[in-house]
């Protein structure tokens, strides 16, 4: 009727919301030194879906992202999606293909469904999940560099005499360790001493090569170039004289006569 005073009508709906988070076990991996060429230990961590009121992740993508991915090997166990409270393990290998510092990152990407009841159930609504793990690791490579003469002389002896020696000396000029092998060499030359094992970046050793005066010659050479580092250093070329007696009668010749 005409002057009857309106009426409100309040209606309550309850709703129900998935508090939505998912996180890693780890902040970071990192991998410190490993060889080129070679392949680290894996390291693993976890990923665990934290969401209340029965929130799955939904859409679940794991992928390896940043300025060297090739450089770090991934695997997982995590699926398309991740039912609330599960966890799954992410497993990550570093494979440096370069002498230097290199990363990426595991990038975590996901979907929860925001409304799970109430009278809006039908009409989907996203909290998004999107963080990432960085991962680093430096890569390590020996470099040989020949810091003694390219070319040495032995004395010139003669045959059966005292050996002699020459030494070779070399720097590891990379960021890794390096062991250099001895070359293998024809007598009568012989690696004596080898102190090239496990020197450390910066740092020298040496090779003695002892040459034998069994063998006569003048101007007798051979070169080498020891291996292991990731280079081959300049060669070395030893060379030598062994001389050996040789009687001259004086007289040519004698004669008696009848």
């Amino acid at each position: 009727a005409v002057g009857t005073p309106a009426t409100t009508y309040t209606v309550q709906q309850a709703y129900t919301f998935a508090v939505a988070t998912t996180t890693a076990s780890v902040g970071s991996v990192a991998f410190g030194n490993v060889a080129t060429g070679t392949t680290s230990a894996p390291q693993s961590f976890t990923l665990t879906n934290n969401a209340v009121n029965g929130g799955s992740l939904k859409n679940l993508s794991i992928t390896m992202v940043g300025s060297q991915p090739a450089n770090f090997p991934m695997t997982h166990s995590c699926g398309a999606a991740l039912a609330q409270g599960a966890s799954c393990t992410v497993t990550v290998s570093f494979n440096p293909t370069v002498a230097s510092g290199l990363g990426a990152s595991v990038r975590v990407f996901g979907a929860y469904s925001r409304m799970v009841a109430g009278a809006d159930t039908g009409i989907t609504q996203f909290n998004g999940v999107n963080f990432v793990v960085p991962v680093t690791g430096t890569g390590t490579s020996p470099v040989a560099t020949l810091t003694s003469a390219s070319a040495l002389a032995v004395p010139a002896t003669w045959y059966g005499s005292a050996a002699q020696t020459v030494t070779a000396t070399y720097r590891n000029d990379g960021n890794g360790p390096m062991t250099l092998s001895s070359p293998a060499l024809s007598s009568p030359l012989s690696v004596t001493s080898n102190t090239c094992s496990n020197v450390a970046a910066a740092a020298s050793c040496s090779m003695v090569v002892t040459v034998a005066t069994n063998v006569p010659g003048i101007s007798q050479s051979q070169s080498f170039a020891p291996t292991g580092a990731s280079n081959v250093p300049v060669a070395t070329t030893v060379t030598w004289s062994t001389y050996s007696a040789v009687p001259r009668w004086s007289p040519a010749s004698l004669s008696f006569g009848s």
